[in-house]
């Protein structure tokens, strides 16, 4: 695939070409977005068995070319397991994290960081500006971790609570021994 020609310029233009978006085949294909480092940032690539290096590795590429990874944009909804290849469905436009039952199944992690932006629109570059570590992106990132973390520690003492309450609610009679009695219906005298 070709990656947009407007997507380099504007990246030129918003990030002072900081950042790429190149086309990779590995992986079932993706466009990788990718940050210039300092010499002293690039990391090593993996070797083979025997010491050499894999040319067509995108690890190799990136240090080859002094960039380092920030996130992929698969060309869909689905992208396959890092693990074992099981297709996992992925969050639209929003980063989330996708599960993968057979890894899970197995006793691995198997939960994976993902979002799918298309590649044709400009959500994705605005991704990128909330990420921008130049501009407070960690800590931005931060703060919505912290967040969404307090918010779901939130909404799971309330299901908790909830849970209590309909407990409470149900045996409410038993809990403070009150009687019940049962209603039969107004009684008739029965006239002779």
């Amino acid at each position: 695939m070709i990656v947009p020609s407007w997507v380099q310029s504007r990246l030129h233009r918003d990030f002072g070409g900081r950042f790429r978006v190149r086309w990779t085949g590995n992986r079932g294909g993706e466009f990788l977005v990718e940050q210039k480092l300092a010499p002293g940032q690039v990391l090593e690539p993996p070797t083979r068995v025997d010491g050499t290096y894999d040319t067509a590795d995108d690890a190799y590429i990136q240090a080859r070319d002094g960039y380092g990874f920030v996130f992929s944009i698969r060309p869909g909804t689905r992208m396959p397991c890092p693990v074992d290849g099981t297709t996992l469905q992925v969050p639209i436009q929003i980063t989330r994290e996708t599960v993968c039952p057979v890894c899970r199944k197995a006793g691995r992690e198997g939960r994976y960081r993902a979002a799918y932006y298309p590649i044709d629109s400009e959500v994705w570059i605005d991704h990128l500006r909330f990420l921008d570590p130049l501009t407070g992106g960690v800590h931005r990132v931060r703060e919505r971790v912290l967040a969404d973390n307090a918010q779901r520690e939130r909404s799971m003492t309330n299901d908790t609570l909830n849970e209590v309450d309909a407990a409470n609610f149900d045996h409410f009679g038993q809990l403070f021994d009150i009687q019940s009695v049962g209603y039969t219906g107004k009684e008739h005298a029965w006239v002779r």
